[in-house]
């Protein structure tokens, strides 16, 4: 199928071509994910992703749903980062961007909590940076548990520096009120 959208003239034949072999993929991967073949059925997934205009994320983003429905089944962490993160920095729907950057935040704090247990304090620190990247300020409890999480990993190696900067970047972020003085204070007494 790939041959025939290629040998096919530009204009509305290559874009009828380009539709079948998508619809053709993600027939053939949800047949295969029916029958529990988690990665030929993403293999087939990847192939339709790649035939869709790549300008248009509305268009990509289904695929990406259902890729993520199977990553997500498979509990393949890195894999739900692969497929979402570079849709999440085009979308720019007000009401799916921050759906999108949630989950991401949510799914890179769990990655991070992983890591750190498992002693990769390497990994936990990048991953719960990008928590926070990710994380929407309405979500500062959670904020402030990764940033809580990151300040032990930089005490453990006497990174003050950085536990300051952290909490510069972060108390600006939390509501006015309480939280924000809590941290303010606690920032001072860095």
């Amino acid at each position: 199928l790939e041959d025939l959208v290629a040998q096919a003239p530009a204009g509305p034949e290559k874009e009828q071509a380009r539709q079948v072999l998508v619809d053709a993929n993600l027939q053939w991967a949800r047949e295969l994910d029916k029958d529990k073949k988690p990665d030929e059925a993403l293999a087939r997934y990847q192939k339709a992703l790649a035939a869709l205009d790549q300008a248009n994320w509305r268009q990509r983003y289904p695929v990406v749903q259902e890729m993520g429905a199977i990553l997500l089944r498979e509990h393949d962490t890195r894999g739900l980062a692969a497929v979402y993160e570079p849709i999440a920095a085009e979308v720019d729907d007000p009401a799916l961007k921050p759906q999108i950057d949630l989950f991401l935040g949510q799914l890179y704090a769990q990655w991070a909590d992983d890591n750190f247990h498992a002693k990769k304090y390497w990994h936990a620190e990048q991953r719960y940076r990008k928590a926070l990247q990710y994380l929407p300020p309405e979500q500062w409890e959670l904020r402030v548990t990764v940033a809580k999480q990151l300040e032990t990993i930089y005490n453990q190696d006497d990174e003050t520096e950085s536990v300051t900067k952290l909490y510069e970047e972060l108390v600006p972020t939390l509501p006015a009120g309480d939280p924000r003085r809590q941290y303010a204070l606690y920032l001072g007494r860095l």
